[in-house]
């Protein structure tokens, strides 16, 4: 049977904006119109399964709530179905037509867990779907590739106070206009969030974090508004909420180096944290991994490890207790090998 070693630790507390169904975000910005530019929005968060309403509402630039006609009118809009667990956009150009409506496959998401969900839109051919980093389907839009603009209201978590409305919490949200990532960019992107790398701009319009205030990241920053009385509440966010978090790697990836550090027993300030701890024997370890041909998500999640600043334990072997308390001094020096495979080695000090 394959033996593994294991890292566990806690990811970086993050912050999520909570919803109750009765309150909902705004926010007046002309520079969000859409245009005719392909655009393409993603959000991390989870739906409560009593939810209010037969759609909640992610954002939307939208001329009306979800469900009702847009003919004549323009804007775009995505809200998550609950009864079918699908996410949906829906678009139009100001055609006298109601607008497109296009959804991902059914039950892409499960009501009360967290998820990471991305759509975007080629305007000349389909919008496209995904959940977790994997494609969950899409519809063609091309027959209202005009102009999205329009006067509204940027909404998030409901149209108004009585429809569309969202229960649950929302992690980040962002805008991007004029790009489309494509696929392999998403699944990577699933890696770095569900491991707990640091939420980045990074190009995007622009991206609300959600870290106890409503400013987003871009500058100059856009700024969403409470509505609905009363102030906004901020939850634990995810994968914080989910952790500790746990890597395995296979032997067969790990070539071991050790070493123990003498510490004098009375001066402390030696050791090489600069703490006063006490360790067992006055012995201070490190150790390295030489890693060969590990698959990019174990890439990430190491990287996640030494990026949440907080003790990782260390089992050599996944199947017994931990064996040191360590943190990962430098940058894991991990490089691709071939396509989605790395190498390189890893350092952990013992704190």
């Amino acid at each position: 049977m394959a033996k593994y070693a294991k890292l566990r630790w806690m990811p970086r507390y993050t912050q999520a904006l909570s919803l109750g169904g009765a309150h909902y975000l705004s926010l007046t910005d002309a520079s969000l119109n859409m245009g005719t530019a392909d655009f393409a929005l993603d959000f991390l968060g989870r739906l409560d399964a009593d939810t209010p309403d037969s759609y909640a509402a992610i954002i939307g630039k939208g001329p009306a709530a979800f469900a009702s006609s847009w003919a004549n009118q323009a804007g775009f809009a995505v809200a998550l179905d609950p009864a079918t667990r699908t996410v949906r956009l829906k678009i139009n150009d100001g055609n006298a037509a109601d607008g497109v409506t296009v959804s991902s496959n059914g039950g892409v998401f499960t009501l009360g867990v967290n998820f990471w969900g991305r759509v975007e839109a080629d305007r000349s051919g389909q919008a496209r779907f995904l959940v977790n980093g994997v494609g969950v389907g899409g519809g063609d839009i091309s027959s209202r590739a005009g102009s999205l603009d329009n006067a509204s209201l940027i909404k998030v978590g409901a149209y108004d106070a009585s429809h569309d409305r969202f229960k649950g919490s929302i992690d980040l949200l962002r805008l991007d206009q004029g790009r489309l990532l494509g696929a392999a960019w998403c699944v990577q992107e699933w890696e770095r969030l569900r491991w707990g790398w640091p939420r980045q701009l990074k190009g995007f319009t622009e991206l609300w974090k959600f870290q106890g205030s409503l400013v987003g990241d871009a500058a100059p920053s856009r700024t969403l508004l409470w509505q609905g009385g009363g102030s906004p509440v901020f939850t634990g966010g995810w994968p914080y909420t989910g952790g500790p978090l746990e890597v395995q790697v296979s032997y067969g990836r790990i070539k071991w180096e050790g070493e123990n550090l003498d510490l004098d027993s009375v001066d402390f300030s030696r050791t090489l944290d600069g703490t006063a701890n006490n360790y067992n024997c006055f012995d201070k370890r490190r150790l390295t991994w030489h890693l060969e041909g590990i698959p990019f998500s174990q890439a990430m999640a190491i990287r996640g490890a030494r990026l949440s600043g907080e003790l990782i334990e260390v089992f050599q072997d996944a199947t017994q207790d931990w064996d040191m308390q360590a943190l990962i001094p430098n940058p894991p020096d991990l490089r691709e090998m071939v396509a989605g495979y790395y190498k390189g080695d890893v350092e952990f000090e013992e704190a």
